[in-house]
This record gives structure tokens, sequence and C-alpha cells, in this order.
């Protein structure tokens, strides 16, 4: 268990600079400083959201039980540092009106018999089940619980439930940020848009 630097009392700004979210760690070095320090998940006094590279953060400088530098007591600034563009929530309300408009276009679809039952029934599904895995994933995520593959969750949305994870990225504020994750993501969005317009086509 990592504890304050002996006589150690003062906070420190920084931020992080890196950080795999899959394993709840990370380093983060301070602000004109150079040597990074150790961050834990279970560092962070509360956790109102997961933490991300280029977060602003205040923290007390301590050691682990080995004597490496770690930061504990974590705090997320007030004033955030600068983030790529995208990462506030306002940015990311088309990602659930875009989720929403697909899933009344199936529903409309279906209705005109443009649609066949399966294909309806499966996109509906789909969706419900990828926004529950997502809601369970960001759970276990704070709770540092056993988290959903990554890989699960783009089958789903390979399957049908990109709407469904479109809306959860928005609600739960969860998977948005991670370029690596919302690229494999967008791959299956533009697969399944494709399959299922063949689908359409040939049914």
């Amino acid at each position: 268990m990592a504890k304050p630097a002996r006589g150690s009392v003062r906070r420190v700004a920084g931020k992080i600079v890196e950080w795999n979210d899959e394993r709840g760690y990370g380093f983060v070095l301070p602000n004109g400083g150079e040597q990074k320090r150790f961050l834990h998940i279970k560092a962070f006094a509360t956790l109102k959201q997961r933490p991300a590279i280029g977060d602003a953060v205040a923290y007390a400088p301590g050691v682990d039980e080995r004597g490496r530098p770690t930061a504990v007591d974590v705090t997320f600034n007030i004033v955030p540092s600068a983030q790529p563009p995208g990462t506030n929530r306002s940015s990311t309300t088309w990602r659930a009106l875009l989720g929403l408009a697909v899933l009344l276009g199936v529903g409309v679809a279906w209705w005109a018999r443009a649609l066949p039952d399966l294909l309806a029934l499966a996109v509906v599904s789909a969706s419900t089940i990828c926004f529950l895995l997502y809601a369970w994933d960001k759970g276990a995520a704070q709770a540092n619980r056993r988290r959903t593959p990554e890989a699960t969750l783009h089958l789903w949305a390979l399957l049908g439930g990109w709407p469904g994870a479109l809306m959860a990225q928005h609600v739960l504020r969860h998977k948005s940020r991670k370029a690596s994750f919302q690229a494999v993501f967008w791959a299956t969005v533009a697969f399944n848009a494709a399959a299922v317009a063949w689908l359409s086509m040939h049914a």
C-alpha cells in the first residue's frame, strides 16, 4: 500500500502522461518536473470519472513498499488540462443522437416492411445487450472488478449493437476517449452497416 513520503504534506499539481485503463494504472508527471510517479486507480480519493491521458490532477508524493515514487490521495483538478477535441460531454451528444436515429430508422423500416423481422429484432436486441455490457464494464471499472474484454464489446457492435454502444458511450461516458478502441469500433460500424444494407437489398 502506497503512503505519503515522510515529512511530505504538500500537494503537487501535474497531469497523467500514461494510462492503462484496462489494468487501472499509469504515471503522472508534475507540472514543470521530470520525475514521473506511479499512479494506481485506488490512489484516487474519489472517482467520478475514469482517468485519461492529459487529465490534470493534484496529489501527495508518496512511496510504495519498495520505496518507489508514487502518487497518493489523488484528485482531479478543477481546471482540466488541454485535451483532444471531443472529450467533453456536449461534444459526444451526437453519438447518442446517431444511435437513437438508427434505432428509430430500423423501427420505421421494419414497419414499412423494408427490413426483415429477424434483422430488425437482431439490431434492437444486440443494441440492448451492448448498452448493458457497457454499463457492466463501467461499474466493474469503478469497483475494480473483472472487466468486460474489449473484444466482447466489439463483437456485439459488429453483430448490430453499435447503435446501443453509441448511446452508452455518451450516457455512461465510457470508452469514448480511447483512440485505439474507437478505431476498431468504427471499423465494426462500417462493416455492420454495409452488411445490413446488403442483406436488405437481397432479402
